[in-house]
């Protein structure tokens, strides 16, 4: 064997016997919540009915090791602390209450190391707002802006919806009037300003308006 070959042959047993005696990276304990802050379009209000607001999902992983690991929850600061989890990873859904501040500890088994924590607040943020509705006898004219671009459908009824509102739902059972009740539907214009034109009006006649946003 050749000097070269055999410094290539010890190089690469090196690098090799390098390798192997690099110890494995230990996870560290963590845990998270998705979203955070929790977003409330709508400000709960009795007798609102409130659909999937207020929901975050905590995910936590104590590690290799870390087995009996819990996970426990306070709110508002309070040291009064109730079980979350039984389990040293996971992942789980919960509602926090709007105005709410809802604190997740990770810790071991005995509740003597704190592993980690993760604080979930929540935050106001109204989709529809600046709404006007003009009046001109056989048509009206709904105005109004959102947060974010969208497409939304105007409908008036002449009776008065069977849900209250505001709501918030993606049930598709949700039905907010007699399909035979609503007298007009169109759509308001895409983007972030919205404005739609409801004909075939009854002047002196009442009607309720919706508006709707998938």
């Amino acid at each position: 064997m050749d000097l070269q070959a055999s410094i290539w042959i010890w190089l690469i047993a090196g690098i090799t016997a390098c390798f192997a005696a690099a110890p494995a990276a230990k996870a560290v304990p963590s845990i998270s919540a998705a979203p955070n802050p929790v977003i409330y379009v709508v400000k709960p209000k009795p007798p609102l009915l409130l659909v999937n607001q207020g929901k975050t999902t905590i995910t936590w992983d104590a590690g290799a090791g870390h087995r009996g690991s819990e996970v426990w929850v306070s709110v508002d600061g309070s040291d009064e602390e109730t079980l979350f989890a039984a389990t040293s990873k996971g992942s789980k859904e919960t509602v926090v209450g709007f105005g709410k501040t809802h604190t997740f500890k990770l810790w071991n088994y005995n509740k003597s190391v704190l592993w980690a924590s993760v604080s979930v607040t929540t935050k106001h943020y109204p989709f529809i707002e600046n709404v006007d509705a003009e009046e001109h006898g056989t048509f009206a004219k709904i105005k109004f802006s959102t947060k974010e671009n969208s497409l939304p459908v105007v409908s008036v009824s002449t009776k008065q919806p069977l849900l209250n509102f505001p709501l918030v739902s993606n049930k598709d059972e949700q039905t907010w009037s007699d399909p035979d009740d609503i007298a007009y539907t169109n759509f308001a214009q895409t983007g972030t300003t919205h404005e739609a034109q409801l004909n075939k009006l009854e002047p002196g006649k009442v009607y309720w308006y919706v508006i709707l946003r998938s």
